[in-house]
Formats: C-alpha cells, structure tokens, sequence
C-alpha cells in the first residue's frame, strides 16, 4: 500500500513547470543566504499576465544537472518599489505577490517539501526592482522572505529545517516575454 501512495504521489507531483528550463532563458545571476548559508541558482524571469504580472524562479541543480531547490517570486507587478510577498494561496494566486520555496527529490521532478511565506513575524517579505532597463528587457533587484515548511506530507524529506530565512537576496537578469 505503502509503494502504491509512493507512486501516485510521484505521478501527481510531475509538473511541467519543474522541469529544467531551457539555458537560453536562464540568462542571469541570483544569490541569497538560506538560514545564513550562501545558496545559488539559476533565474528565470517571465510575464505571467500580458503587461501586468511577472514572476521568478531561481533554480538550484544536483551534479547530476537535476533540479534540488526551487525559490519562486511570483505574481508581482514589474515596478521600481519594494513589493511585500504574502503566502501563496492555490486557489486564487492572483490575489497578492507572494514566495514559495521547493526542494525536490529523484531526477527534479518528486516534491519532497514545500516552504511558504511566514506573514505575522518581524522579518519584512519582499521582492524590490532597483533597476529595470525595458530596452535591453534586464531586471536587477533584491529580495528576503522567512518561510516555514507548509505541507506535514512530505515533512519526512525535508533537507532544510522547519523554518527558513531567506535573506540578502540578489538578481540580474533577463525578462523573457
């Protein structure tokens, strides 16, 4: 019974969006401390509404070339100001910028947890643009969340601690269309 969870747990987490996006649209840096750690990835940074929304993933690979971590800043308005992050709310994500923070498991594609953004403690959430160059279609900014793990399924694999702060968070990057 055990296996048959197991698996249909790693059907449902397959997600498109996990997958390792094309090198031509990584094209930038992006750096923070996770719990005062130095941590990495690779960005990518799109439009999600037409002229409107905008959204980040940061993606952290094995060795191997697998996805390990993923940092999402997403449904964001692309102006120069300090933008707070809320929660994410799946059922209507829409409603406010917010962050969430991955880690995933086998080849890139098996959730193991899910962190979201802690809203009622003293550390500010934010993602802030301090240079938008809409000619060249390049973003500089910076950003720092605290986040607390969000789903007890996947607790068991957890590779970062219950709670995580995110901080000195920094990007250049392209803004893909």
């Amino acid at each position: 019974m055990t296996f048959i969870a197991l698996l249909s747990f790693s059907f449902i987490s397959c997600n498109d969006d996990d997958k390792m996006p094309n090198a031509e649209y990584t094209e930038g840096v992006a750096s923070s401390f996770i719990n005062n750690l130095s941590w990495e990835g690779e960005p990518f940074f799109n439009e999600i509404l037409p002229d409107s929304l905008y959204r980040i993933n940061i993606y952290k690979y094995s060795v191997e070339g697998f996805i390990r971590n993923k940092l999402s800043l997403q449904y964001f308005p692309l102006k120069l100001e300090k933008i707070q992050l809320f929660k994410y709310n799946a059922w209507d994500p829409f409603i406010n910028p917010s962050a969430t923070f991955r880690t995933l498991l086998s080849d890139g594609d098996v959730l193991a947890t899910t962190y979201n953004v802690i809203e009622n403690d003293t550390i500010e959430d934010f993602i802030e643009f301090t240079d938008i160059n809409l000619l060249t279609n390049e973003a500089t900014g910076k950003f720092q969340a605290s986040m607390v793990i969000q789903d007890t399924i996947t607790r068991i694999f957890a590779t970062f601690p219950d709670t995580i702060i995110i901080s000195n968070g920094f990007f250049k990057m392209k803004i893909m269309e």
